[in-house]
């Protein structure tokens, strides 16, 4: 189906974590430790083939 690739960025566009992976189905599930992130505002970029979405997030 494709690599799956997750970057969770900060403020500035920093990337903080990466996690990356093959997608082998339709749906695709994970779970991803927050707890070294300060709280404050974070981005996250989900990019699947040549689609790209970006989701902002603030940890409380």
């Amino acid at each position: 189906m494709g690599k799956i690739s997750v970057k969770i960025l900060d403020v500035l566009g920093k990337e903080i974590k990466l996690f990356s992976a093959e997608k082998i189905s339709q749906s695709f599930q994970t779970s991803i430790s927050l707890a070294q992130l300060s709280k404050e505002t974070h981005y996250l970029q989900i990019q699947v083939a040549n689609q790209t979405r970006l989701h902002k997030f603030v940890k409380l």
